[in-house]
């Protein structure tokens, strides 16, 4: 589909990682071009228009909601987490956030599900939103002043379908077994089940706590299973644990589906956009401490969401400068080391963690409990990029990595905790205001 003389068809091809292969100088432009153009083209009219869609119906004067509009716009394109998965580590992450972004804003609830659909068949990270979908366009689209609409059911659920297949028929243009092999394989590479319970770097949540007690377990009491490396190294491929029991997929799913069941209640009696964005800034935080394999990126769907309520619930006016701080610190070391590298990434958080604070509330969150954050955003980086290469000179090199993961986590935990009582609280409040106003 591109032309040769353009682009070099093997920008398209896998690159071995055993016998050191690295792209083109010809690639690297092009990928960089790309990333760029799916930025300017996409995520940032994306964010405008999810930005002013969800303040514009706001009851308060037009100033009012073009600065929270403006400032919610700023906080997504200024975002340095995009910065480093997208443009420092490569990735397309800013494609897929602006399709879930207009998927959530959006006001038409069948282009709202053909969004999501497009999302899923892009990236299946999104599968775990599913529910939050489901409940909400059931009961927002379907249940018009809570009477079922048999209409709008099935052309909700033909839209949604025809929509899912589609991307799928060109896979059954071959003969035989081709088409059916191809769709296993998309499914082994979908739910690579084998890797293990964690990622190489620990992704910061629970099991990082997991895999830092496995290893303690292992300096203090000694003895346990033999494992190649181990998945409490945090650096190899093959997650194994040589105390704590290998927890298989079905463990993290439970978990995971009981953090979702108590969210649905709220939305499905009040399908608003707020409390949908809400609802699934929750369950994706959720899927990201609890999940199997997950990617230490998957933080930024949490953090994204949280951005757009800034102005729309107090809590997260205060809450987000300190959980888009912590997370993009937990992203630096997807960034090869090196001085110049280390400087411009924690520049960056820092500068963006400034502009946030200002943005959203000024000097109030510069003090009190805000050094704790504060303090191991800057304490944790300093341990791994100057005491550990002085200290240990070559020896222990998971450490840092641990470090990130360890710490990251203790913080993820708060936060999740918060997001779960500002969700819960949030109705409460609402139902007061609606009180206050009908007397």
């Amino acid at each position: 589909m591109v032309s040769p003389a353009f682009v070099d068809p093997a920008c398209f091809n896998l690159l071995s990682t055993e016998d050191g292969a690295s792209p083109s100088p010809s690639c690297v432009v092009f990928q960089r071009l790309t990333v760029n153009l799916v930025d300017l083209l996409l995520f940032v009219p994306s964010s405008i228009y999810a930005a002013h869609s969800l303040y514009n119906d706001d009851d308060v004067g037009s100033s009012s909601r073009t600065f929270s509009s403006t400032a919610v716009t700023t906080l997504l394109i200024s975002n340095v987490g995009l910065l480093i998965l997208d443009h420092m580590h490569f990735q397309y992450n800013a494609g897929l956030f602006s399709l879930l972004l207009l998927s959530l804003t959006v006001e038409s609830t069948l282009a709202s599900a053909v969004l999501y659909v497009l999302l899923i068949t892009s990236k299946h990270l999104y599968l775990i939103l599913g529910p939050v979908y489901v409940v909400k366009m059931f009961s927002g689209y379907c249940l018009p002043k809570r009477s079922f609409s048999l209409g709008k059911f099935l052309l909700l659920a033909c839209t949604t379908v025809s929509a899912f297949v589609l991307p799928f028929v060109p896979l059954f243009g071959g003969e035989g077994r081709g088409s059916f092999d191809t769709l296993l394989q998309i499914k082994s590479r979908l739910f690579p089940f084998q890797r293990g319970l964690t990622h190489a770097y620990w992704a910061p949540n629970v099991w990082a706590i997991w895999a830092f007690t496995d290893k303690v377990m292992g300096k203090v009491l000694g003895g346990g299973r033999e494992v190649d490396g181990g998945g409490s190294t945090g650096l190899v491929s093959d997650k194994q644990f040589s105390h704590l029991p290998n927890l298989g997929p079905l463990v993290p799913l439970l978990m995971t589906v009981t953090a979702l069941l108590p969210l649905l209640p709220k939305l499905f009696k009040h399908p608003t956009k707020t409390t949908m964005i809400q609802c699934c800034a929750c369950l994706s935080m959720s899927s990201f401490m609890l999940g199997y394999h997950v990617h230490e990126k998957a933080i930024m769907t949490p953090v994204l969401l949280s951005a757009l309520l800034v102005f729309k619930i107090p809590e997260y006016n205060v809450m987000y400068p300190q959980f888009s701080l912590m997370a993009h610190i937990s992203l630096c070391p997807l960034i090869p080391p090196g001085l110049g590298a280390s400087i411009l990434k924690y520049f960056l958080v820092f500068f963006h963690h400034i502009l946030t604070t200002n943005l959203g509330g000024g000097a109030r969150c510069w003090w009190g409990r805000d050094t704790v954050f504060w303090g191991g955003a800057i304490a944790v980086p300093f341990f791994g990029e100057v005491v550990h290469p002085l200290a240990f000179k070559g020896r222990m090199e998971f450490l840092p990595l641990m470090a990130f993961s360890v710490t990251g986590t203790l913080y993820n935990l708060y936060f999740w905790w918060k997001l779960h009582v500002t969700y819960f609280g949030s109705g409460i409040d609402e139902m007061v205001q609606r009180k206050k106003k009908d007397k």
